[in-house]
């Protein structure tokens, strides 16, 4: 079973977005399980009207269990 959540949020005070992600992975007999927490941060740089750069990173911590 694989459950997910997700969520983000634009800033127009610091030109990009925050948000936060979170998976937990288990096999069908429940013998190994994966679970995730991340944040991720992206920033929106208007180099023109016409043209953008989008930049992003991310920082996970991930925890596996046998």
């Amino acid at each position: 079973m694989l459950y997910a959540l997700a969520y983000d949020q634009y800033f127009k005070t610091i030109a990009g977005g925050i948000g936060v992600l979170a998976t937990c992975d288990a096999t069908d007999q429940a013998t190994i399980q994966t679970s995730m927490l991340g944040l991720i941060y992206s920033y929106h740089l208007n180099v023109s009207r016409k043209f953008s750069l989008l930049f992003g990173a991310r920082a996970a911590w991930y925890q596996k269990f046998f």
